[in-house]
């Protein structure tokens, strides 16, 4: 193990996440690949780190109630949306539930961009600790 390099542990990180994202495909440590294939890896990186971040491939697939190869991307994406709402403090109906109002797709727009800017201080944590209060108490201002 001493002997292995930075690049190849590397290499082997991506190559799990790949497998984590539904790739099945030949591996770049063992030939080279082609286009259609690092394309075809490259995507199933980006949904197995989009999965880690909505809970993990089985929860995924338990809310949705499918396996994850046949979840879409919009379905991730929406997933996604859904999480970093909720870490902003939205708690109204999930859009994959039912058909919102403008009311609550505006509530949701505003708890994504409240997460976010939450996420760039440090994390909600890090905002409550400077703040000294809890997070759905502070204002926009």
């Amino acid at each position: 193990f001493a002997q292995v390099t930075d690049a190849e542990l590397s290499a082997l990180l991506d190559d799990a996440k790949a497998r984590e994202g539904g790739y099945a495909g030949p591996s770049p440590l063992d030939q080279q690949l082609t286009a259609t294939q690092k394309k075809s890896r490259i995507a199933a990186i980006a949904r197995a780190g989009t999965a880690r971040l909505c809970g993990g491939k089985e929860a995924v697939e338990k809310r949705l109630d499918k396996p994850f190869a046949q979840v879409t991307d919009a379905e991730l994406s929406a997933l996604l949306d859904d999480a970093k709402a909720r870490e902003g403090g939205y708690a109204g109906p999930s859009p994959l539930d039912q058909q919102l109002t403008a009311t609550q797709k505006k509530s949701r727009i505003a708890a994504i961009a409240r997460a976010g800017t939450a996420r760039l201080c440090g994390g909600k944590e890090a905002v409550e600790k400077r703040l000294d209060k809890p997070f759905a108490q502070v204002t926009d201002a």
